[in-house]
């Protein structure tokens, strides 16, 4: 009688309470972000690591000098502040040397629903901060493009230097 009594005071007091907590989380979670951006939680999580992968290549090129890898890395229609040899080999070591991470703080998407027909997400914002081996931290700003189903980078600024430059937009340019 009294194993079942505790047994009843520990289903009320933990198990219960910890189930519908996990179930509101989870709820608003996947509900809460689809409702409020349009994009689920599972699929938000993969486009910021996408994105955060496909800039993380392009600062690794650039602290490597590897002009082709940083091309890769950039939309098509956008281009290099300086050129593209200018950019990894003289000008911007402050912005490459000593790469050593960077991460995401913040991240906005767009799709291009009316334009495609569907609901695929075909470009976003990304703000963050990269960290150097000297632990100085730099803040940056990219906007991506997705491109044959890859993101790409159509605008990177990092600290005060505009790195790649492009419209935003086809045929206009825009604060998103």
């Amino acid at each position: 009688m009294v194993a079942k009594s505790l047994l009843v005071k520990i289903l009320l007091r933990v198990i219960l309470p910890l189930a519908v907590i996990l179930v509101i989380v989870f709820s608003l979670g996947y509900f809460g972000l689809k409702q409020a951006t349009g994009i689920g939680w599972f699929e938000g999580m993969r486009i910021e690591k996408d994105v955060k992968q496909v800039i993380a290549e392009f600062m690794e090129a650039g602290e490597a000098r590897d002009i082709e890898e940083a091309y890769a890395c950039k939309y098509y229609k956008s281009s290099f502040e300086e050129g593209i040899v200018e950019l990894i080999e003289r000008r911007y070591d402050d912005v490459f040397a000593g790469y050593k991470s960077l991460a995401i703080n913040s991240m906005s998407w767009q799709s291009d629903m009316m334009l495609l027909g569907g609901g695929a997400f075909q470009r976003c914002r990304v703000k963050g901060d990269i960290t150097y081996t000297s632990g100085r931290v730099l803040r940056f700003d990219a906007r991506m493009v997705k491109e044959n189903g890859i993101w790409k980078i159509s605008v990177l600024r990092i600290g005060g230097h505009l790195i790649i430059e492009g419209n935003w937009r086809e045929g206009k340019g825009s604060d998103f």
